[in-house]
């Protein structure tokens, strides 16, 4: 069908339209008004024209044909967008096996759907179909945009509940001239913005809510290692939960309990249901030191020792991490060059310059920043 009435009429052919005399172009018209980028588009369009299809069956005997290298949870959304979210097993040729199990053709699918949505986010790059893809995408999206709304919830009601539990169930929140809440729980100056706000409002609107003593509302930084909270309670320890394994630089929320702190991933299920019944959170965010890299030539003396002698001066002294070291030592001469790129966190290279040239003579010095370099 591709090589005789070329794409838009496989398009229409994989639609189930039979009549391929007038091929159909209004898939073009809808690109257009579409969000996708066109590397958007070609990776689909790619992915559907030009793979080998296998051919699976429903245990009632209808066809699904699928690209060669596609997973029982992309057959899943193509029965049906509900049928893949809340898909939780696959039963193939009768046995049980996991959603990303390869099909074969002539394998006979059937899909097992639990009574909730279940997001995979890190599945997304795994299934094969583009609407697998997208339904993934899609999904994890809206569940990201419901969980940061709940959680900045808490966050301000937590930073109010010595005062007045749940405080936003009595607050007109469109009286807060305040957009995006949901902004709250990655925006820190968005949090202090909406706090602000809210005092202002109980001070004009002090009636709804009995004469409150507002007071020690500061969030306070406190550092845990690699994660840094923001409390107006004293917060003892931080510690992260086995259920979801967040790794450095991933999306996390804060649960308070008590005055420890649990950190979990974002898009934790066990997080979920306690943001969902109002748990207590603080706003949380990892520590992200900067360093900024530097390349140096130098000359040293042609002398034993005197290159280790200046790493160790680089790696204590001025706190760098070594990246890389290229000296080639000619015993004839009086001098040598070398060639070293570091990391380190200052940013100011003159200073950098001066602390070097203590124990060695600079020959050249810039930060790799530097595109023209």
């Amino acid at each position: 069908n591709v090589a005789e009435y070329g794409v838009a009429a496989h398009w229409k052919y994989k639609n189930g339209d039979n009549n391929l005399k007038t091929p159909d172009l209004s898939w073009v018209k809808a690109l257009a008004n579409s969000e996708a980028s066109a590397e958007e588009f070609y990776d689909d369009a790619k992915q559907d024209l030009f793979s080998e299809d296998i051919v699976v069956y429903s245990p009632k005997g209808d066809i699904f044909t699928l690209p060669r290298g596609a997973t029982a949870l992309d057959f899943a959304y193509l029965v049906h967008t509900d049928v893949g979210n809340y898909a939780c097993e696959a039963i193939i040729n009768k046995t049980k096996k996991p959603l990303l199990t390869q099909l074969k053709s002539a394998d006979i699918v059937s899909i097992i759907t639990s009574n909730h949505i279940i997001p995979r986010c890190t599945w997304q790059d795994i299934v094969l179909t583009s609407k697998a893809k997208k339904s993934i995408k899609n999904l994890c999206h809206n569940r990201l945009k419901h969980i940061d709304k709940l959680s900045s919830i808490n966050i301000i009601d937590t930073i109010f509940s010595r005062y007045k539990q749940n405080i936003l169930d009595e607050i007109d929140i469109d009286k807060l001239k305040v957009s995006n809440i949901q902004k709250a729980v990655y925006n820190f100056d968005h949090l202090k913005h909406i706090k602000k706000q809210i005092l202002s409002y109980i001070k004009q609107y002090d009636g709804l809510i009995a004469r409150l003593k507002i007071q020690n509302l500061t969030l306070k930084p406190i550092k845990f290692d690699n994660v840094i909270v923001y409390s107006n309670f004293n917060i003892n320890s931080v510690s992260f939960d086995y259920c979801c394994h967040p790794k450095f630089g991933d999306n996390i929320v804060a649960l308070k309990d008590g005055k420890d702190v649990i950190i979990h991933h974002k898009m934790c299920e066990t997080a979920y249901k306690k943001i969902k019944q109002k748990h207590q959170m603080l706003y949380c965010s990892w520590v992200k030191d900067t360093f900024y890299t530097y390349k140096m030539v130098i000359s040293l003396p042609n002398m034993r020792g005197e290159l280790a002698k200046f790493l160790t001066y680089l790696s204590i002294d001025l706190e760098s991490t070594i990246l890389l070291v290229d000296y080639g030592r000619d015993k004839y001469s009086l001098n040598q060059y070398c060639t070293i790129e570091f990391e380190t966190k200052d940013d100011n290279l003159s200073r950098v310059k001066t602390k070097c040239e203590k124990k060695v003579k600079v020959i050249e010095l810039y930060s790799t920043l530097d595109a023209y370099k």
